[in-house]
């Protein structure tokens, strides 16, 4: 693994271009993924060092500014909704941190938990029970790793997006087996592959 350096601008900047396919002019063309349904209208990360916006190329003009205008007062969600909502029906709100691991962070991870597999095509029945619909996308969610338990993976941590200088992880774990820590497992083993 190589060594990179970045603060927390760069950082926002590489997840908006991992979440996020951006043209020329940093506007959202789409969502970062093969089959891609979602509309995202925009994009705001904030970061110590300020906020970086991105809008999709298909908002107004007059949309992008009233956004830099209510973002002078910071992020406040229900106003960001009723300023969307005049412009496009919302329909989810996503929101969230992120993470960055270092090089030497990753090195000093314990080693995966025995239980915790890299799923391949020779072990995709094991997604069958709880995790179907991840069984025909194999191929582009590599690695693909999950937690196994009573011959069915109960946890799973795949590839969501990936650019030139970064993976956007996706995690899910069946409602009967959160709580347990197995997906702190199960991510921690994806990041070690």
């Amino acid at each position: 693994m190589i060594p990179v350096d970045y603060n927390d601008e760069q950082l926002m900047q590489i997840q908006a271009e991992t979440l996020y396919v951006l043209n020329e002019q940093l506007q959202i063309i789409r969502i970062n993924e093969a089959n891609a349904a979602a509309d995202t209208a925009f994009f705001i990360g904030s970061t110590t060092q300020g906020m970086q916006v991105y809008v999709a190329e298909w908002m107004p003009e007059s949309f992008e500014r009233e956004l830099h205008l209510h973002l002078r007062e910071g992020i406040q969600i229900s106003h960001l909704y009723t300023l969307l909502g005049r412009y496009y029906a919302v329909k989810d709100i996503w929101a969230g941190p992120a993470y960055a691991f270092s090089s030497e962070q990753l090195e000093h991870l314990p080693p995966p938990e025995p239980d915790v597999i890299l799923i391949d095509k020779a072990q995709d029945t094991l997604l069958e029970r709880y995790f179907p619909d991840l069984i025909e996308q194999l191929q582009l969610r590599m690695p693909v790793v999950g937690y196994v338990s009573d011959g069915a993976v109960v946890s799973v941590c795949c590839s969501a997006r990936t650019s030139a200088k970064a993976v956007e992880a996706s995690l899910a774990t069946t409602s009967d087996y959160r709580g347990r820590d197995l997906a702190a497992k199960t991510v921690r083993s994806w990041l070690m592959r």
